[in-house]
């Protein structure tokens, strides 16, 4: 299977550093913006990787997989890359079925607050998880797939 044509100069790899970038972005200060592009480079990135889709390996061996579609299915079956899926859906489409029930709540609150956050920040919740930790263990199945694969796709 052969990667795509990249876009302008942004092929997997790149996409890959955005995705770094824009979770630390949502750590390091959440708002609407740093959400959704972190929401949609996540989302995207492992269609970019592996645009065939399940479809394509679904009868295979799991040790026959190779390492992209590995990390499709992977992705597919965790629930942290489900709920990222689903909530970068229901930025494209208005009706959508919701799992997950999405908050935002302001301010320093126990439970949520990390070393170095502001006082009136935002918290965008995920069924009253931390959507930041959610982003966090998506981008470290990518980190596990870029590492083992030297930046080889």
């Amino acid at each position: 299977m052969e990667m795509p044509e990249a876009l302008f100069e942004l092929d997997a790899n790149a996409l890959y550093e955005k995705a770094r970038r824009e979770v630390a972005a949502v750590v390091a200060d959440a708002n609407d913006d740093n959400v959704l592009n972190a929401l949609f480079t996540l989302n995207h990135l492992r269609d970019w990787i592996y645009p065939d889709g399940h479809e394509a390996y679904e009868k295979k061996q799991k040790h026959d997989l190779t390492k992209a579609e590995r990390l499709h299915s992977e992705l597919y079956n965790d629930l942290n890359y489900r709920i990222v899926n689903e909530l970068c859906n229901r930025v494209k489409h208005v009706h959508v079925k919701q799992n997950y029930k999405t908050s935002v709540l302001e301010g320093l609150i126990p439970g949520y607050a990390r070393a170095g956050d502001r006082l009136g920040k935002k918290n965008y919740l995920v069924d009253r998880e931390d959507l930041r930790t959610i982003l966090e263990q998506v981008l470290q199945k990518y980190d596990a797939y870029f590492e083992n694969s030297k930046n080889a796709i």
